[in-house]
């Protein structure tokens, strides 16, 4: 397994699993009686970053130490394959973005601009490594 891939598998299941507490703090505050306008929503949603980043950049920086002696890097292969994963990221985050304009010129409460913000960001990571692994594993579609 390439280490792009396995970054990629990092980035897929802490972002994944950011996602979900941020999810389940927020219901757990719903179901105990807290409305959503009324909840502190800013500290669980950067804690809920930093669990989804940190893994990441652990990821990078341990794959980064332990190439540091190989002389070879990403292959062409591989910028091929991270190219893909970037354009799908940039295609899910453009598609949030009209959403994302419409709520907030509509007047909509704070609290539902930054969780779409958040979804949308960890959904195109997820997005966007998944076409990284699909293309470890399956290859490079010719387009």
């Amino acid at each position: 397994m390439a280490d792009e891939e396995r970054i990629s598998w990092v980035t897929v299941v802490s972002c994944g699993l950011g996602m979900l507490a941020f999810v389940g703090l927020v219901l757990m505050r719903l179901i105990g009686g807290t409305a959503v306008a009324e909840q502190n929503y800013s500290m669980p949603m950067i804690a809920c970053m930093a669990v989804m980043m940190v893994p990441i950049l652990a990821a990078k920086i341990w794959t980064g130490t332990r190439n540091q002696d190989k002389e070879d890097g990403p292959d062409e292969r591989d910028r091929e394959i991270a190219r893909h994963g970037d354009q799908a990221r940039y295609q899910v985050l453009l598609a949030t973005c009209v959403p994302l304009l419409s709520m907030a010129f509509s007047g909509a409460e704070h609290f539902w601009i930054a969780a779409a913000v958040f979804a949308g960001l960890g959904t195109s990571f997820i997005v966007g490594a998944g076409v990284q692994i699909g293309g470890y594993r399956r290859g490079v579609p010719a387009w």
